[in-house]
């Protein structure tokens, strides 16, 4: 699954910040965190399906960077025509 995280490189985040709070503040490993994608103004991190849930509930009361960020479940939007 991935998580949007809405604090990107404008703000000053790197992948080590948002796999540090991951794994300190979830519990979880941090080989088990997937691609980090850090976007201007937002970033996208995969983590283990079963975890998502518990992740965002954790990084929502987590200051990230000193600061609180937004964070949801980052819902693909299907690539080309009608299915």
């Amino acid at each position: 699954a991935k998580v949007y995280i809405g604090a990107g490189r404008e703000a000053g985040i790197r992948a080590g910040d948002l796999v540090g709070a991951i794994a300190n503040e979830a519990g979880l490993n941090s080989s088990s965190i997937g691609a980090v994608e850090i976007m201007d103004r937002f970033s996208l991190v995969e983590v283990p399906e079963v975890m998502a849930r518990e992740i965002i509930e954790t990084l929502s009361r987590t200051r990230i960077k000193g600061q609180k960020v937004g964070v949801r479940l980052f819902l693909e939007q299907p690539r080309g025509g009608r299915a």
